[in-house]
């Protein structure tokens, strides 16, 4: 078994693999402090077994700390925490290795796990990111731009008769209300 969480910006999701099958999966707001409550809602502790590996994708360094001790005193271990050091039989070629996010180095070697390079891993969070791997299994950059999240907040906060929506994938590109006009302009907007 492993355990794998990922602490995102807006959001933290854990899934727990048996191998390649995920048994168990879920995905909560990232608080502004982990606690073992938010640790144990978020984690079926009962399908981890001694010694099962937990690996932790963190782009919230104000986190890392209370969730490694929370991580310790429910699993009684110390987790791996991605970074531009761990092995992953990814080599990352760019001016800075230590600015690259451990959500990119873990989407490029689940590319790597699923696809042959050359290819290139897009994520749509918080930001959406595009990270290039090349033939030789190289992360070589990429493109940070304003994800979902961000673009329904800044609508709301920056246009006077634009509310905050909850985004869902448009039934149209072309929207008959506002709600939809929005979801339907960022949705699209992110997929070019």
């Amino acid at each position: 078994m492993l355990l794998t969480i990922d602490v995102g910006n807006t959001t933290t999701g854990v899934a727990i693999f048996d191998g390649d099958d995920i048994v168990f999966r879920n995905k909560l707001a990232t608080p502004d402090e982990v606690s073992n409550k938010f640790l144990r809602s978020l984690i079926k502790r009962s399908l981890l077994n001694e010694g099962d590996g937990i690996i932790v994708s963190s782009v919230v360094p104000l986190l890392d700390e209370s969730l490694e001790t929370g991580i310790q005193e429910l699993f009684g271990q110390k987790p791996l925490f991605i970074n531009h050091r761990t092995k992953t039989g990814l080599e990352i070629k760019i001016d800075r290795p230590d600015e690259l996010g451990a959500d990119l180095i873990a989407g490029a070697v689940g590319g790597l796990y699923f696809y042959p390079p050359p290819f290139v891993v897009i994520d749509s969070g918080t930001a959406t990111t595009f990270g290039a791997v090349n033939r030789d299994h190289e992360y070589i950059g990429g493109a940070i731009l304003p994800g979902v999240e961000i673009s329904i907040k800044s609508l709301a906060a920056n246009a006077a008769k634009l509310n905050r929506i909850h985004f869902n994938v448009p039934d149209s590109i072309v929207g008959k209300n506002t709600e939809d006009c929005i979801r339907s302009g960022i949705f699209y907007c992110n997929l070019g």
